[in-house]
């Protein structure tokens, strides 16, 4: 992707939680560039902070005429408590949490790519905790 005749960037954005470029696709069988918008994040635990994180890259890609995006990378917030196990679900922070990121993925226009071959992406050691914090969200 990041060969120098099929991706072309056009901006580096640098946010607390995120870098993202923005750039210039360039599809072998179409001559015209497409824009995208790569997100790759690393989320925290804290909930005010998920908030902020989830609503800069919206803000960014409404400021660009740009269609096509994906956010990916250690996102740290599941989308249902089916995807944690082993721990508790921290109650009704983490419902917030759930539900802040469920709306950023549904007025962003995103899917969520689904894993293949396994339900989780984090093991602890003794893998009795497992859960589903690492995504690829893309438009």
């Amino acid at each position: 992707m990041w060969h120098k005749d099929i991706f072309k960037c056009v901006k580096k954005i640098v946010g607390n939680m995120y870098i993202g470029v923005i750039g210039d696709f360039y599809n072998t069988t179409n001559i015209n560039p497409i824009l995208v918008i790569i997100f790759n994040v690393y989320s925290c635990y804290e909930f005010n902070e998920e908030v902020r994180l989830w609503e800069e890259p919206v803000n960014i890609k409404l400021g660009e005429v740009c269609k096509q995006w994906c956010v990916l990378g250690d996102i740290n917030v599941m989308r249902k408590s089916s995807e944690k196990k082993g721990l508790n679900f921290r109650g009704s922070t983490a419902t917030r949490e759930v539900q802040g990121f469920n709306s950023f993925i549904k007025s962003a226009e995103l899917l969520d790519v689904p894993l293949i071959g396994g339900r989780y992406t984090w093991y602890k050691d003794n893998d009795t905790t497992k859960s589903r914090i690492d995504r690829i969200l893309i438009s």
